[in-house]
Formats: C-alpha cells, sequence, structure tokens
C-alpha cells in the first residue's frame, strides 16, 4: 500500500536537481530529481552498496551513482550500466499548486551501506520477474561465473528467453562479487555468506542452471557442443563465452611454485592467503595495481 503524501514545495528542486527528502513522522526517505521540466521519486540509494545518490549526478537522462557509477534511467530507474544487478525503486511522483506529491511505500527498502554488505536486492533493487513455464526447446549455454555471466544469465530471462539457461562455472561458489577479495573479504571484515551476488534460491527462481565445480576444456562448433571436465558434452543453441581473466604467474621467476607463493584471482585463492598469513610477520606483494594495494591495506588491517 503506497500513501501519497505532500513532500515539498516545488522551489526546492530546480532543473537538473537531484536531492532527497524525508518524510513524515519517520518515513522513508525519497529521492527527487527533474529532468527536462518532470520531476522523478527514487529510492533514495543505489541498490549496489546503498550509496546516497543525491551526491551522485543527474547526467543526460542517467543518475550516476557517486561511489560506483552505476548508471540508472531517470525516466523509470532502469539500470543502464553496472556494477549494480537491479533497477532503481521508482515512486508515482505530481506537481500541483506549487507543491511536489510523491506516493510512497509503507517500508523504506533497506539501506546498505557497508562494504561487507551483500549487494542488489537488499537495498531495494527489483530481480526479474519469475518465469512462467515455456515450450522453448533452446538451451543457451553461458561459459564464466563472474559477474558478467551472472547478470548476462539474468538480462536473458529480463528479456524473455524462456529456454534453458545454463551458467557453468570452474570455481565452487555461485556467482560472487569478485572486487570484495582484495578489500573487506581479505581484511576479514566480509563473511562468505556476504560474498554471492545472488542467493542460490534466486536462480533456482529464474530456472537457470549452475553448474559450478565445472571446467569447459572444449568447444565443437559443428556439433554446437561444449566438452566439460567430468561430464557428458553439453549441447547449445546459443553460447556466451565470458571466462574472465587468469593471473600472471610469473613462471619465469625462480621459486615461483614454492609454498606461499600465491595469486589472488578467487575466493579460494584468498581463502589461502588468509590461512598463509594468520602466522607471518611480513608479506611482499609482487604488483602494485589497485588489487596489490587493496591487498596490502587489506591484509594490515586484518
Amino acid at each position: 500500500m503506497r500513501t501519497e503524501i505532500d513532500l515539498t514545495d516545488s522551489a526546492s528542486l530546480p532543473e537538473g536537481g537531484l536531492k532527497t527528502f524525508p518524510t513524515l513522522e519517520g518515513g522513508p526517505e525519497v529521492l527527487l530529481a527533474r529532468h527536462q521540466g518532470q520531476v522523478h521519486a527514487y529510492a533514495p540509494n543505489c541498490p549496489h552498496y546503498g550509496a546516497p545518490l543525491e551526491k551522485g549526478q543527474l547526467l543526460n537522462g542517467r543518475i550516476i551513482c557517486p561511489w560506483h557509477h552505476a548508471c540508472f534511467r531517470v525516466a523509470d530507474g532502469t539500470l543502464c550500466e553496472p556494477p549494480a544487478l537491479d533497477d532503481l525503486p521508482t515512486y508515482a511522483a505530481r506537481e500541483a499548486e506549487g507543491r511536489i506529491y510523491v506516493q510512497v511505500p509503507a517500508n523504506q527498502p533497506a539501506s546498505i551501506d557497508k562494504p561487507e554488505a551483500t549487494p542488489t536486492a537488499e537495498v531495494g533493487g527489483t530481480p526479474p520477474p519469475t518465469p512462467a513455464p515455456a515450450e522453448d526447446v533452446r538451451t543457451f549455454v553461458l561459459i564464466g561465473g563472474g559477474a558478467a555471466g551472472e547478470f548476462a544469465a539474468q538480462a536473458l530471462r529480463q528479456q524473455g528467453f524462456a529456454g534453458r539457461v545454463v551458467l557453468v562455472s570452474a570455481e565452487a561458489e555461485v556467482p560472487y562479487d569478485r572486487t570484495k577479495l582484495s578489500k573487506a573479504y581479505l581484511a576479514g571484515k566480509a563473511k562468505p555468506a556476504t560474498m554471492p551476488l545472488r542467493e542460490k534460491s534466486f536462480y533456482a527462481a529464474q530456472r537457470i542452471e549452475l553448474l559450478t565445480n565445472t571446467r569447459a576444456t572444449g568447444l565443437d562448433l559443428n556439433k554446437q557442443e561444449i566438452s566439460l571436465q567430468g561430464q557428458p558434452p553439453l549441447h547449445y543453441d546459443q553460447l556466451l563465452l565470458a571466462p574472465g581473466s587468469t593471473p600472471n604467474l610469473l613462471p619465469k621467476l625462480p621459486g615461483h611454485d614454492l609454498a606461499g607463493v600465491l595469486p589472488l584471482r578467487t575466493q579460494a585463492d584468498a581463502d589461502q592467503l588468509l590461512a598463509a598469513t594468520k602466522a607471518v610477520k611480513k608479506v611482499v606483494i609482487i604488483g602494485s595495481s589497485f588489487i596489490g594495494m587493496e591487498a596490502a591495506s587489506s591484509l594490515i588491517t586484518e
């Protein structure tokens, strides 16, 4: 049930304005934007990690998150750019006699603004509707269990694909937020339960088959089959390859294969690093990129 409230006067929201307004009696906050003379209302926080969107930008018909630059369409809150996975919740708004009125839900979407939090729907994002069973016999296979593979599977359902969707990942975990590995996870702030981009129930509801711990070993274009390690070949009608990248293990350096020389790419890598650094006083990091610097900062914190 949504109740229309008299939120603010029209003069408080100039053209191009992006501002959060409180509601009465401790009700939910509302983000207002004025674009091309039209007033729009939304939940105030980004559905990725809960950033306050009023501190972002309204540019070229998009609301841009101030933290990670996820973009949402002003007209309807539709997600335009990652890393968010969900649309921005919108509320009906109108202007009359110099006032702005908004239909606000009884319960505000939770605001999660901590890096150890689970992203997406917990801050009010809207996942795809559950697809109805269909007679579509096509199979769409996605190789790669990272953010790209997860979002592609989700997008197929959002766009109405009713056939079989199979997501193949060499890792043991369901698709997770890899960017947290060198930050909150390595610092001990993010627990394994907070890492998945989506809960397992999401994939079940969307009829997305997850083949984890499954490595693709070959591709036959003529037969339209994927060879899988330890499993029968998997036929596809359409195929998306999103396997991600692999770290440079510096094989030319003497000692690269010694115990304690570890990469950081997967959650399993991070778990090994955490176990290996518990009883040591010195850690050497090769690589001064963002990941190297974040890992150094996180290990010091941990």
